[in-house]
C-alpha cells in the first residue's frame, strides 16, 4: 500500500473539489497530498476526470463532417495529416491521440478500486466514488479500443488491441490485449461499478461525473457497438426510466440539445469542440447536405451558424458548456438502429419519429412522418443512420459511426488536393502513437 501511496504522491497533482460557484469543470490545483479520507479521494477523482482527452474531438477532423480551415496556418500545421490520414510519415507537429492520458487516468482509477472496493464501512459517497472509477477505467479503455484497435465484429475479435491495464503495478510492462479482451473488460468494469453506484443522475456543473444512469447509457453505446441489439435497447431504457426528456425545439430554442444544461444531459464528460478545434473546423458539404435548412429546426444556430464572411461554422463556441458524453437523443437513435437491425421496423420507425418530432418545424413533421411510414427495412436502416450523423454533428460520433457501420470511402480536399480513405480502408483504424510504441516494444 506504501508503494501506491508514493506513486500517487510523485506522480499526480490533486486538485479540489468543484463547488457550486465554479465554472463547468473549472478545476484548481493545489498540490500533491496522499488521499486519506473522503474530501481527498473525491479530489483525486475530480483530477482523473479533469484530464479526460478531447480525442472525440480530434478525430473529427478524420470524418466526412468537416474539413480543414485552409486560412489558418496553425491548423494546417496541427491537423492536416489526421485530415488527410496521413498516419505513416506525420509532421512533427501534428497534433497527437493523447494515449499517455488515458493511462494516467486509468492509474488514478485503479488507485481508488484497489484501496476502496474491498475496504468496509465506506460510506454512500465513497461506494459511489468506488463505482465512478470503475466507470472512468471502462470509459478511458473504450475510448483505446475505439480510436487504436479495429473495430469489434466476428472477424476481428482475437485481433490485437490496446493493453489492458488493471492495477497499480508500474513495473509491468503491458501488452496489447484482443479486441474480445477489451470488450469484456469494459462490459466488466460497467457491471462492477452498478454495485457501487447510488447517485441516479448529476445535473448542471455536476454534469461530467458517472451516475447510474450514465453508467446505463454507456452500455447502451457499448451494446450498440458490439451488435447486441436487444441489450442495446434494454440498456437505453434503463437508462431514460432515471430521467431526462427530449428538447423540444419546436417549444424552445434557447439551448442547444448537447448543451450540458439542456434536459437531455446525461453526462458531459468529453470536451468534443475545443477552441482550437472550433478554429480549425467547417462543417463539411457532405454533413451540410444531410440538413433540410428550413425544416430542420436543430440547423441553424444549434448545429451550424453563419459568420461574418458569410460562410457557416459550428454552433458550438468552444467553451466547456458544450462538453458532452452521453445524452437523450442518442439514446432514441440507439433504440431505432438496434429495432431496424432486428427487424423491428414498427418500433424503429416510432423511436425515429419521437425523435423527429422534436427537431423538425411542426408544418413538415406530417409530410416526413408519412414518408418514414412509407421506407422498406434497408432505407429505415440508412434513415437512422442520417438522423444519427445530423442529431450527433460535432459532438464526437461520426467517426466511430462510420468505422462501425459502412467504413464509406470519403474524400478530402485541401488547397486543390484530393485524399481519398478508401473503402473498408485500414486506416479507418489510427495507429498506436509512436511515442507510445518506441516506450514499450510490446505495442
Amino acid at each position: 500500500m506504501k508503494m501506491r501511496y508514493l506513486h500517487i504522491a510523485i506522480l499526480l497533482p490533486i486538485v479540489m473539489v468543484l463547488t457550486a460557484c465554479e465554472s463547468f469543470l473549472d478545476i484548481k490545483p493545489v498540490g500533491s497530498v496522499i488521499p486519506e479520507n473522503e474530501e481527498q479521494y473525491r479530489a483525486l477523482l475530480t483530477n482523473a476526470y479533469s484530464r479526460f482527452p478531447t480525442d472525440r474531438g480530434l478525430a473529427m477532423f478524420r470524418s466526412d463532417e468537416v474539413q480543414l480551415n485552409a486560412a489558418d496556418s496553425y491548423s494546417e500545421a496541427s491537423y492536416l495529416d489526421i485530415y488527410t490520414w496521413n498516419d505513416n510519415a506525420p509532421s512533427d507537429y501534428t497534433a497527437s491521440f493523447q494515449w499517455k492520458d488515458y493511462y494516467h487516468i486509468i492509474y488514478l482509477a485503479n488507485h481508488i478500486i484497489e484501496e476502496l472496493a474491498d475496504a468496509d464501512g465506506l460510506t454512500p459517497a465513497m461506494e459511489q466514488m468506488v463505482g465512478e472509477a470503475y466507470c472512468l477505467r471502462a470509459y478511458a479503455h473504450f475510448t483505446l479500443v475505439c480510436l487504436f484497435a479495429p473495430p469489434y465484429a466476428d472477424s476481428t475479435l482475437n485481433a490485437p488491441a490496446v493493453p489492458l491495464s488493471m492495477n497499480t503495478d508500474t513495473e509491468t510492462t503491458l501488452s496489447r490485449s484482443t479486441v474480445a479482451q477489451v470488450y469484456a473488460s469494459v462490459e466488466a468494469d460497467i457491471a462492477s461499478a452498478m454495485q457501487y453506484l447510488n447517485a441516479p443522475r448529476w445535473t448542471g456543473t455536476l454534469a461530467y461525473r458517472w451516475s447510474v444512469q450514465a453508467a446505463w447509457a454507456f452500455r447502451s453505446r457499448l451494446y450498440l457497438y458490439m451488435a447486441r441489439w436487444n441489450e442495446a435497447i434494454g440498456a437505453a431504457q434503463q437508462a431514460l426510466a432515471l430521467g431526462g426528456t427530449l428538447l423540444d425545439l419546436n417549444r424552445s430554442r434557447a439551448v442547444a440539445p448537447a448543451h450540458h444544461t439542456s434536459p437531455e444531459c446525461i453526462q458531459a464528460l468529453d470536451f468534443v469542440i475545443t477552441t482550437d478545434y472550433l478554429k480549425a473546423a467547417r462543417p463539411s458539404g457532405d454533413i451540410m447536405a444531410l440538413f433540410d435548412p428550413t425544416a430542420d429546426i436543430r440547423f441553424l444556430n444549434l448545429t451550424v451558424r453563419e459568420t461574418a464572411a458569410g460562410d457557416y461554422a459550428i454552433a458550438a463556441d468552444g467553451s466547456p458548456a458544450y462538453r458532452t458524453t452521453f445524452r437523450v437523443g442518442e439514446l432514441y437513435l440507439n433504440m431505432a438502429e438496434a429495432h431496424v437491425r432486428l427487424g423491428n421496423t414498427a418500433a424503429a420507425r416510432d423511436t425515429l419519429l419521437a425523435l423527429k418530432r422534436n427537431r423538425l418545424e411542426t408544418s413538415y413533421f406530417a409530410a416526413d412522418s408519412a414518408a418514414v411510414v412509407a421506407l422498406d427495412s434497408d432505407a429505415l436502416l440508412q434513415a437512422v443512420l442520417n438522423e444519427r450523423a445530423r442529431e450527433l454533428a460535432f459532438q464526437g460520433h461520426r467517426w466511430f459511426d462510420l468505422r462501425r457501420t459502412s467504413q464509406q470511402q470519403l474524400i478530402h480536399r485541401y488547397n486543390g488536393a484530393i485524399h481519398r480513405l478508401n473503402r473498408a480502408d485500414a486506416r479507418y483504424t489510427i495507429p498506436i502513437p509512436k511515442e507510445a510504441r518506441e516506450g514499450n516494444a510490446n505495442l
